[in-house]
């Protein structure tokens, strides 16, 4: 609402960096269909071998938009919340014509349909608490930022947990996560985090605690916008948004959002 343009959640609760790579079209997997054929019509469920760094149990439903040189390409339909035993894909034809032979170890590549905005808008890439490991977050930033049709990307910082102050493990860890992707990319990166940290409760209007202040003396954002150990609560959300509103409009992009 603040940039007067409509905004797209391309994410998923429980996502991995590894599937949100895979959701934006950075990254194949390699399937094995039963048989090797894909019938004309009926979904049919496929193996996937999946890489390190992809633990998401859910079932992923895909309808089938091109099959050529070796590569399927997708467009995800539905990604249920109600978590298996383990993750499982189904495929299916649309207006299939006959059945497509599918060799084993052919790559399924996820695209956008034709006409959705968010191929062609900027996009913020926020990733990493859900698997904290410094390769397979720098991989799928690298995947994703080379799969983007825009070059109007903003990457923002691994965020730490309220439980994770200066000094602790995972803090010390995040930090030296967070230091390669600003390195890596300078003009694409923007620590929301630290301006959350350090402005955050007075962007809410939320007079600080002294756990509050503790918090910030410690490198972390202040609990009173957490609505948990890990999550913004209702106003932490909103001073995010301002936060990030205003880093977006200071990059010029508010003009060619429209």
């Amino acid at each position: 609402a603040r940039l007067g343009a409509d905004a797209f959640d391309r994410g998923g609760s429980g996502d991995t960096p590894t599937a949100i790579a895979w959701r934006h079209g950075g990254l194949d997997l390699r399937v094995t269909i039963a048989g090797g054929t894909l019938p004309t019509s009926g979904a049919v469920a496929v193996t996937v071998n999946r890489p390190r760094g992809w633990w998401q149990a859910r079932t992923w439903t895909c309808r089938i938009a091109t099959v050529a040189h070796g590569v399927i390409t997708v467009r995800l339909v539905q990604a249920a919340s109600t978590v298996t035993t383990d993750a499982t894909f189904t495929l299916e034809q649309v207006n299939g014509t006959s059945p497509v032979q599918i060799l084993s170890g052919t790559r399924i590549r996820h695209v956008a349909a034709d006409n959705d905005p968010a191929t062609f808008l900027p996009a913020i890439f926020w990733l990493g608490r859900n698997d904290v490991n410094r390769d397979r977050i720098i991989d799928a930033l690298t995947a994703m930022v080379a799969a983007h049709k825009d070059d109007r990307i903003m990457i923002m910082p691994v965020f730490y947990a309220s439980s994770e102050p200066s000094g602790s493990a995972y803090h010390t860890l995040i930090t030296g996560i967070n230091e390669e992707i600003a390195t890596t990319w300078p003009h694409l990166y923007y620590d929301a985090q630290s301006v959350l940290r350090d402005h955050g409760l007075s962007i809410a209007g939320i007079t600080p605690t002294p756990d509050d202040i503790t918090d910030i003396t410690n490198g972390i954002v202040p609990r009173s916008l957490f609505a948990d150990n890990l999550h913004l609560n209702v106003a932490g959300k909103n001073a995010l948004a301002a936060i990030v509103s205003n880093e977006i409009e200071g990059r010029v992009w508010k003009p060619r959002l429209l």
